[in-house]
């Protein structure tokens, strides 16, 4: 118990000698203006050679004041075994006492005797820490100190402002997404034209129909024959001379079947065909009508074309 006092003491002589240094110099700065610059510097040189000098022997003894820490930490931890196999003593004489081994006076003398020495542990238990508070405080005073002093001495020069982030964070993230969405965009793109040509395909094609009489044709929608067709038949049919003639007359019922043929049109009044009337070509010399070149009698008037 003795050493460690010894210990605690030294070491706080030198704390109030740190301390009152301390107090020194920061006195001294306040009159700095008004004191000659030479002066000032010396004292001030005189009073921090001084508190280099108490925080050295603090280091130096700081490492002793650890090794007391922890002897004091085995010591407390011993009188509390102590502490604990006493009361297991007195347990035990006590059961010892009730199946009358032990005499009650016998267990009364025992137990007096434990009382003491768990009084004494007790005794032993505090002073050690309070001790050992002590020398928790002083190191952590110390440290403390030292943490503060020689930050300035030992860390390296950190920059005055920290300095602006690099280029990378103007760089718009949104970059890399845009290549991806254009993808995206012109991967649909060729879609559309490609459902529109496939639509402009012929698939609504309407089937053909089936081709239509020419008789039930409209004079609008009669297509134009062949040119060659009125040639032929004008070629084949024209009559020329009393040789046509000759040839017209072993028909003599074709009056009666013309005659019969125009009351029909007239009666019934149907549509002219158109592309027969572009095919009408042999004129009628008698009402001026057009005929067939194939016709022997004319439509209107019944007269002979091949006499005309």
């Amino acid at each position: 118990m003795a050493k460690p006092s010894r210990s605690h003491d030294g070491l706080q002589q030198l704390l109030d000698e740190r301390n009152r240094y301390e107090q020194w110099i920061a006195t001294l700065e306040s009159r700095r203006e008004s004191t000659p610059e030479h002066v000032f510097k010396r004292v001030h040189a005189d009073y921090e050679q001084r508190l280099t000098g108490v925080r050295q022997q603090l280091t130096e003894r700081t490492g002793e004041v650890r090794s007391a820490i922890s002897g004091l930490k085995d010591r407390l931890k011993q009188a509390s075994e102590q502490e604990a196999e006493r009361v297991d003593e007195m347990h035990e004489a006590e059961l010892r006492s009730v199946v009358g081994e032990l005499t009650p006076e016998q267990w009364e003398l025992r137990k007096r005797e434990v009382e003491v020495e768990l009084t004494r542990f007790a005794d032993d238990k505090k002073k050690i820490s309070e001790e050992l508070n002590q020398l928790l405080l002083i190191i952590e005073q110390t440290t403390d100190h030292e943490t503060d002093a020689e930050p300035a001495a030992h860390a390296p020069p950190a920059p005055a402002t920290p300095s602006p982030p690099p280029a990378p964070i103007e760089s718009p993230p949104p970059a890399a997404a845009v290549p991806a969405d254009a993808t995206r965009v012109r991967s649909k793109t060729p879609a559309r034209p490609r459902a529109a040509t496939h639509n402009d395909s012929p698939g609504p094609v309407e089937p053909e129909k089936p081709p239509v009489p020419i008789e039930s044709l409209a004079p609008d929608e009669v297509a134009v024959p062949p040119t060659a067709e009125p040639a032929k038949a004008s070629d084949q049919s024209a009559p020329s001379g009393p040789s046509s003639v000759g040839s017209a007359q072993p028909r003599p019922d074709a009056p009666a079947a013309a005659s019969a043929k125009r009351s029909k049109s007239s009666g019934t009044a149907q549509p002219t065909d158109p592309r027969r009337e572009n095919e009408k070509t042999l004129k009628c010399g008698e009402c001026a009508a057009m005929n067939y070149p194939t016709e022997w009698y004319c439509e209107s008037c019944g007269g002979e074309l091949s006499a005309l």
